[in-house]
């Protein structure tokens, strides 16, 4: 089949080389086209690691800073501690002074949401570990009132069992109060104590921080 050449419009052979008017070659080559630009500069941003979300709200996942939020825990601790003895001074009451302790996680956690938001889950970590210095400060201050005041602490504590035991119809009551005013019992008491206490200062503190990340988010809603 003949075909027209591509310059001086003759008719040449298929399968010449070569036009026999104009001498033009026949053959030509066609590059394939290149791929699409668009697809090659958006790769890079395909290939990039997603960003991670809370499962309980729209906040990104991103670590905590622990030196930078060790040290908004340390702050929150001492003043939760200062705090918890203004309220047993002033109440008498032991018992709501650890009311507090929340205060302190929610503290931190405000404190470190300047920094970066947070998630739910990394504020009750923040008041964890806020409970937990509260709780270590809060021991020392006690350890140290025992050293000077044992005698005195001790009657109370004997005196508190003795009401516990009365106030109680169980028989075998009053002799797991003699079991207590013992050395050894009261030994035992203590350690029993302190561990309930480590765990709601633990408790109380991630409450509080949660519930202080939770408002701080709305309160600034559109930090990043």
């Amino acid at each position: 089949m003949d075909h027209l050449c591509h310059r001086c419009n003759s008719e040449v052979t298929t399968g010449t080389l070569f036009c026999a008017q104009c001498g033009a070659p026949q053959i030509r080559v066609t590059s394939a086209p290149a791929p699409q630009e668009s697809a090659v500069q958006d790769q890079p941003f395909a290939e990039s690691a997603p960003v991670r979300f809370d499962s309980s709200s729209s906040v990104p996942s991103v670590a905590i800073h622990w030196p930078s939020a060790l040290i908004r825990a340390a702050i929150s601790a001492v003043i939760t501690v200062i705090l918890l003895n203004v309220v047993v001074a002033v109440t008498q009451l032991p018992a709501l002074s650890l009311l507090v302790v929340p205060t302190g996680g929610a503290f931190c956690a405000s404190l470190y949401s300047r920094r970066q938001q947070l998630t739910s889950a990394q504020g009750a970590r923040l008041g964890a570990v806020t409970g937990l210095f509260s709780y270590f400060i809060f021991a020392v201050i006690v350890g140290i009132e025992m050293i000077y005041q044992r005698d005195e602490m001790f009657a109370t504590l004997q005196k508190a069992l003795k009401e516990a035991a009365a106030n109680n119809p169980n028989p075998q009551a009053e002799v797991l109060v003699q079991q207590f005013m013992t050395p050894a019992g009261m030994a035992t008491l203590l350690t029993v104590s302190a561990v309930i206490f480590l765990f709601i200062f633990l408790l109380l503190g991630a409450l509080g921080g949660s519930a202080g990340a939770a408002m701080s988010r709305s309160a600034h809603p559109d930090q990043d």
